[in-house]
């Protein structure tokens, strides 16, 4: 019954949303439209048609197309209303109207003139070939001071959660500041720093190709953005700092600096705080690149976890109580033409404190195990990355040779209090990874392409946890006491690859050889006061793949298509030193890419993906000696290799009118992963869960539809995002030696509306609801559980004179689950005042209402949770900023 009940409210939730993606492009207004021409005869193209209300706001704007006719969609309420049509070497004209007819002819009189007459205010948006350009003072609002805030007003531009760009759902592949990329990809430090007053344009590059040697053999699907700075910031030492001081031991110290000349160009960041900034996230590389290399780098996460929770979906700044301070360097040198020298060098030093408590349920064929745990964590971390590059990218010839470290040093400690007894845990893990990447793409002359690249690393990342434990962890009937685990992972790896490609305009066939291999080595012990050699690992894991994979590419106007086939060849080698088990094998599997896009009329892309990969054992899944996870979780795993063949099909519509600033997309999604194995999770009456991978044949199937949506309305002067996600998960589960099939479907619906409807006044209202649905067949506690939660977030911000601006930010959020109801509201002001254009004063009042904690609910096919979290008391902070 609940099946139906999902499906006919996820059908509910689709029909509403196309209903209102419909009326989106449908706002209540009529059109107007018309014909430019000229006196002398003959119709005007590119004439730009503006509709201004009789304040000066603009309410509408058009281009007459190759026949001279234009079209605009005006609001009602806004009459009488003034049209001023433009064109370069024509007098401009204006009409007064009263009432909107279906028709408004326009005839401009030729005006040879000088360019430095021309004074024509330039429209929000404009197009050149692929590249959309928005204007920022536009959407700038009087409260945004970083050009991040800027990005998050502009329609069809998203900021993600840790500061990935994406441009009508697709991931930015550079981030360009005045077309040089200083930051590789680290661009989260722009998005922070760079003042709004000096970007004059944010550029869209679409179908962007960084590497010039392909550009006219391959090109890119994926956008690219470039701040165009203002004349006033460049070729001058630019920047800001701020200090800022406010009760409960609150401070803020930042100091940023910019100088950007022909050959030498830096953008710099100092700063200290105990305001729950997080320094560390400016360190993130949003490359694709750094995403496959976190991804692929073995031994890339600690084994041992201090705390397992959902990050909570309010700002860390309401729970996370922390010290962090940051020291980023990052210059590019032009060392000739085309040739450059990028060095980034990033060092965070940090100490955090968070209070927490939860309540699990875990679905047991035996009934409900509950656990219970409450814990004061603290975390001290040191964080430094580097990244020295040499560049050339000439149309001839593209060579890289890149190094990146990343050293990580983290400790922790927690006191926790459970349900059965208290305990305390310290952990020191480090993260320690050096490596090397050589790239050579060469062209040869008649569409012949070499590409070579070639990287080399070394990883270490020991590990070292204790826990003062009175827990029966061990599965013995005396308690452990004082549980040492020391951990050593080391890891050596190589990766080359070249391929050659060949054809003609349109068809490119192409042949990639690749090899790659790493060794790893895994050691650990876990010393009780029951010491037995179940607790010892001492693994050798060599791992070794050879691919082949011939492709074609056929491209055309509007179409392009792509296949590739990955023959694959790996062998794996492992060693068990102590029990002297060993694993010699090999694997083939001929694997399947294809891409097909068409573009129709206009920018309008419809897309059809489909991939395959073979996933097999790292390290960690065949250890046959305990490890401990976390302080009531010990895992091992049966000495087998593991296969995962995994699929992905999606399929995509996306729409663009970049003049009339709408856009929307429509994507529906499998993925599915056949596997030869299962993690089997027993779990103790106690909560003292037993990990193990064992050999059992299961598969897992997913399925998504999503829909977005984002309009500028200029009428109102506002964007409006709706946005729909459904999701449909089937997972196995085996469970206390029972395998289980677990449902978990989910709906999302947001919808946002932000707008500057005067300068004077702006506002940002953002809702968010979302409806899980988890079917569990475990024994005792089968059933159908439902968790329903939302949000509703809402921004004003008033400037009542030139130098006021007010400021107040309210959030409330709900939770309706099988374990209770639970509700938070939160509540800050913010005034600022403008001594000058280069210093204002801010006074913040944070957490008005002085909430103590936050409760949160957490639904899936292994348990129903409840989180509480303490928060941060109020506190007011006065800070002063300056523009150096």
């Amino acid at each position: 019954m609940k099946e139906k009940v999902f499906v006919n409210t996820a059908i509910k939730f689709c029909i509403a949303f196309m209903c209102l993606f419909i009326s989106m492009g449908n706002v209540r207004g009529q059109i107007i439209s018309g014909e430019v021409a000229s006196e002398k005869g003959g119709v005007i193209q590119n004439a730009n048609v503006v509709a201004m209300d009789s304040l000066g706001n603009t309410i509408g704007y058009s281009f007459t197309d190759s026949k001279g006719v234009y079209k605009l969609k005006v609001i009602e309420n806004r009459m009488p209303f003034i049209l001023n049509v433009y064109a370069f070497n024509f007098e401009s004209i204006t009409r007064k109207i009263f009432k909107i007819t279906t028709r408004e002819d326009f005839t401009l009189k030729v005006k040879a003139i000088d360019l430095k007459e021309v004074n024509v205010k330039a429209p929000p948006v404009s197009s050149k070939g692929d590249t959309i350009s928005y204007d920022v003072d536009f959407f700038k609002k009087a409260q945004n001071r970083v050009i991040g805030d800027v990005l998050k007003n502009i329609p069809g531009i998203d900021i993600d959660a840790k500061g990935q760009i994406s441009y009508n759902g697709m991931a930015i592949n550079k981030f360009y500041i005045d077309g040089d990329d200083i930051l590789g990809g680290r661009y989260n430090l722009a998005e922070n720093t760079i003042p709004a007053d000096m970007v004059e344009k944010v550029q869209i590059l679409e179908r962007h190709q960084p590497i010039a040697v392909l550009r006219n053999v391959a090109p890119s699907i994926s956008p690219a953005l470039n701040l165009k700075l203002k004349t006033t910031a460049k070729f001058r030492l630019v920047g800001e700092a701020e200090i800022g001081v406010g009760t409960k031991n609150n401070f803020l110290a930042n100091a940023n600096t910019m100088l950007l000349k022909q050959k030498f160009k830096t953008i710099n960041r100092i700063g200290f705080n105990s305001t729950a900034l997080v320094y560390s996230e400016e360190l993130i590389d949003h490359s694709l690149n750094a995403y496959l290399d976190r991804n692929n780098t073995p031994f890339s996460t600690p084994i041992y976890a201090t705390q397992n929770l959902v990050t909570p979906e309010i700002g860390l700044s309401r729970w996370f109580t922390n010290y962090s301070g940051i020291a980023n360097i990052n210059t590019l040198i032009n060392l000739a033409e085309k040739q450059v020298l990028r060095i980034n060098i990033g060092y965070v030093p940090e100490k955090n404190k968070r209070a927490y408590s939860f309540e699990n349920n875990y679905f047991s064929p035996n009934g409900f195990v509950k656990q219970f745990e409450s814990q004061d964590l603290q975390n001290s971390l040191n964080t430094i990355r580097t990244n020295f590059e040499f560049e050339k990218n000439s149309e001839q010839v593209y060579v890289q040779n890149k190094l990146v470290t990343d050293f990580d040093i983290n400790k922790a400690e927690g006191k926790l209090y459970t349900d059965r007894g208290s305990l305390l845990q310290l952990a020191k893990q480090r993260n320690n990874n050096l490596n090397n990447t050589i790239s050579i793409i060469k062209l040869l002359g008649r569409g012949l392409i070499v590409n070579l690249r070639n990287k080399s690393g070394y990883t270490n990342n020991p590990e070292d946890d204790f826990i003062s434990d009175n827990l029966f962890i061990t599965g013995n009937s005396i308690p452990s006491e004082n549980l040492q685990q020391r951990i050593k992972k080391q890891s050596y790896y190589l990766t080359n690859r070249g391929s050659i490609t060949y054809g003609t305009k349109n068809l490119k066939p192409s042949l990639t050889l690749g090899y790659n291999i790493a060794r790893s080595i895994f050691e650990s012990k876990l010393n009780t006061i029951d010491i037995n050699t179940e607790y010892v690992n001492n693994l050798s894991f060599v791992k070794s793949q050879k691919i082949i994979t011939p492709g074609i590419t056929y491209m055309a106007d509007k179409f392009r298509f792509e296949a590739t086939l990955p023959l694959t060849y790996e062998t794996i080698r492992s060693t068990d030193k102590l029990r002297g088990n060993r694993i010699d094998t090999s694997i083939f599997k001929p694997l399947v890419n294809l891409n097909l896009t068409y573009a129709f009329k206009g920018k309008n892309t419809l897309g059809l993906n489909y991939n395959s990969s073979l996933n097999t054992s790292q390290p960690m899944d065949i250890l046959q000696g305990s490890v401990l996870k976390n302080y009531r979780t010990l895992s091992n795993n049966d000495f087998f290799i593991v296969i995962n063949q995994s699929r992905y099909a999606g399929l995509y519509y996306r729409y663009q009118n970049t003049l009339k600033i709408f856009f929307a997309s429509i994507s529906f999604d499998y993925s599915g992963t056949k596997s030869n194995s299962i993690t089997q999770n027993d779990i103790s009456p106690g909560g003292v869960i037993n990990l193990k991978r064992i050999m059992l044949p299961n598969s897992i199937h997913r399925y998504s539809l999503k829909l977005d949506a984002s309009k500028y309305i200029f009428g109102l002067k506002t964007t409006l995002k709706p946005s729909l996600v459904i999701s449909l998960l089937k997972q196995p589960v085996f469970q206390n030696g029972s395998l289980l099939n677990g449902l978990n479907n989910s709906i999302t619906a947001n919808m946002s509306f932000d707008g500057k409807p005067v300068e004077f006044f702006n506002f940002n209202f953002l809702f968010t609801s979302t409806i899980v649905d988890v079917k569990t067949f475990a024994g005792q506690s089968a059933g159908k559980y439902r968790n329903y939660y939302g949000s509703g977030k809402l921004n004003l911000a008033f400037k009542p004179s030139p130098k006021f601006i007010c400021e107040t930010f309210q959030e409330y959020q709900f939770f309706n689950g099988n374990i209770g109801k639970s509700k938070y509201f939160m509540s800050d002001v913010k005034l600022t005042y403008l001594n000058n254009s280069r210093t204002s004063f801010n006074l913040q009042l944070i957490n008005a209402f002085n909430n103590k904690d936050y409760t949160l609910q957490y639904l899936d096919v292994y348990a129903s949770s409840l989180e509480n979290y303490q928060l941060r008391p109020r506190t007011l902070f006065f800070s002063v900023k300056f523009i150096l």
